[in-house]
């Protein structure tokens, strides 16, 4: 019965070093892959960059505004093109300005998808607006 115990014993100790080794290992594989995905900041030189935050909040009857700040090292900001891709009916876009006066109906927490591309390169920004009444708080 002892030496069923010490092989038994020893069996459990190996099955768990093993599964150490294949979890750590196959961690490890996770890893190279993700880094092998990933890009590097420096392979997004000369893309444009957007280099503020939107507002995410507006107010019904009330004007949204959002004029972005933009960089991008090889092009000229008069050469740089900006789209909405995706937004509200309410929402417009004027050179770097996107504004508009959502109404009660659009009451709402909306998607906004931005497209910029300075000819050579494209990136693609979103955001969201929560549309909501103003009160006291607000």
């Amino acid at each position: 019965m002892k030496t069923f115990l010490k092989i038994f014993s020893l069996l459990v100790l190996g099955g768990a070093i093993l599964f150490g080794w294949v979890t750590w290992l196959n961690t490890k594989i996770e890893r190279e892959n993700i880094k092998s995905e990933v890009k590097s900041v420096s392979d997004y030189s000369g893309y444009p960059t957007i280099l503020n935050i939107a507002p995410t909040n507006a107010y019904v009857n009330e004007r949204y505004s959002y004029i972005l700040k933009i960089a991008d090292e090889d092009t000229p900001l008069d050469n740089l093109h900006v789209e909405l891709s995706q937004s509200p009916d309410w929402l417009s876009i004027n050179g770097l300005e996107i504004y508009g006066t959502p109404s009660y109906l659009d009451m709402k927490t909306t998607k906004v998808i931005l497209k910029i591309t300075d000819g050579t390169h494209v990136i693609l920004d979103n955001f969201y607006i929560l549309v909501q009444e103003r009160n006291e708080t607000n």
